[in-house]
């Protein structure tokens, strides 16, 4: 479990982390960032939430990057490109459904993290069987 903004979630992660048999990954942002939720979103652990419905290009982003995607969606809606953006805040139990729903209903999928390359990126690619792109190679043209 990432989460995007200082304030997300409250104790959430630790109250559901003591409900689950085995090891848990928490992952915390380091400093203030800016908010991307309102203090009072409801999360459901293993779900995506989408903050953004677009039909030409899925970004699913966590963590700290949910900031910098949503900036870059901005961009890209602003040069006509619709933007599906995600905010993967749970890795395992990743939400394959929400994966899915991107691959078979935009076909253009884009992840972005500031994690572990076995998190959410090489997960995605193993469970879907799919290439995705390398976002910052993305970002770094745009921004």
């Amino acid at each position: 479990m990432v989460k995007c903004d200082s304030h997300l979630w409250g104790d959430t992660p630790m109250r559901e982390a003591a409900k689950i048999q085995g090891p848990v990954y928490l992952r915390f942002t380091k400093g203030p960032i800016k908010p991307v939720y309102d203090e009072n979103v409801e999360l459901t652990i293993g779900k995506a939430n989408m903050l953004k419905d677009g039909k030409d290009i899925a970004i699913i982003a966590n963590g700290d990057t949910v900031n910098i995607v949503v900036s870059a969606a901005e961009i890209l809606e602003s040069k006509g490109v619709s933007v599906r953006l995600l905010d993967m805040h749970t890795i395992k139990p990743l939400d394959m459904d929400a994966v899915t729903d991107c691959l078979v209903n935009i076909g253009k999928v884009i992840t972005v993290e500031d994690a572990s390359w076995f998190t959410l990126l090489k997960t995605a690619r193993q469970l879907t069987g799919f290439t995705l792109t390398a976002a910052a190679l993305f970002l770094n043209r745009i921004v």
